[in-house]
């Protein structure tokens, strides 16, 4: 391995490291709040340059994000998340996967049902 292909490496490391660290701490933070949103997000910008967009991480996180905006009744925000989230489950885990599985049973609760009738409902 070359040098700087070590030290980028490293780098990488430490920014998901970093990353993984804000979930940890939006975690332990009031449901909902605002220090939760702004920690998740970055976390997810931070975790994007290291691992990309589609990763176990942004998994995490799409998820989280979309409990937050639950917590706060704001479920057409939760909505776009989830379904963000479902994307790269199946990407990552396959359709069959039990956390794949779980963010499809979210989705089929009553309220996602009827927001993504209205938003298919709106782009026709």
């Amino acid at each position: 391995m070359f040098p700087d292909q070590a030290r980028s490496d490293k780098l990488l490391d430490a920014k998901g490291n970093a990353a993984k660290s804000l979930t940890v701490e939006a975690t332990l933070e009031d449901p909902g709040s605002e220090e939760k949103e702004q920690l998740f997000r970055r976390s997810m910008e931070i975790g994007n340059e290291a691992y990309g967009e589609v990763s176990s991480l942004s998994c995490n996180l799409y998820y989280n994000i979309a409990l937050l905006y639950q917590d706060r009744q704001q479920y057409y925000e939760a909505y776009g998340w989830f379904v963000k989230c479902k994307a790269i489950h199946d990407k990552i885990y396959g359709k069959d996967h039990p956390l794949t599985k779980g963010v499809d049973r979210i989705l089929a609760e009553g309220k996602y049902v009827r927001i993504k009738k209205e938003r298919h409902s709106e782009n026709k």
